[in-house]
């Protein structure tokens, strides 16, 4: 439980900074959040994990950079003492789907994910 309350205070700490930092482009935009699969990489290729994220969004407008944060499980990771994730990430929002690249601040590795987001057309 004290790893569950670690993970949402730091998820509740980085994202207001993350959503400060991208200008509102017009009053219809919003933040969102997308759901799919992450990649994760160690010391070489052959120690990456996959999982499955979460993440909020800056903004849910279509063709536009986006900067996130997320929370990411790793079920099939080898490091069962670390199979949650927390991480920061910035990428592009392209029509319902998303592609971002990022940092995992809880298990100290770099991170690709991409998936479905709720986007919305002007």
């Amino acid at each position: 439980m004290k790893k569950v309350s670690l993970v949402f205070a730091m998820s509740v700490a980085f994202m207001g900074p993350a959503f400060a930092g991208v200008p509102v482009v017009n009053s219809n935009s919003s933040p969102t959040f997308m759901v799919g699969i992450s990649v994760e990489f160690g010391d070489d290729i052959k120690t990456s994990d996959v999982g499955i994220t979460t993440k909020f969004l800056s903004t849910n407008r279509p063709n536009e950079f986006v900067l996130g944060s997320g929370i990411s499980y790793f079920p099939w990771s080898n490091d069962k003492n670390g199979q949650i994730g927390l991480d920061l990430s910035a990428g592009y929002n392209f029509d319902h789907s998303t592609a971002m690249v990022g940092y995992d601040i809880l298990r100290w590795k770099p991170q690709i994910s991409t998936g479905y987001s709720w986007t919305k057309e002007q």
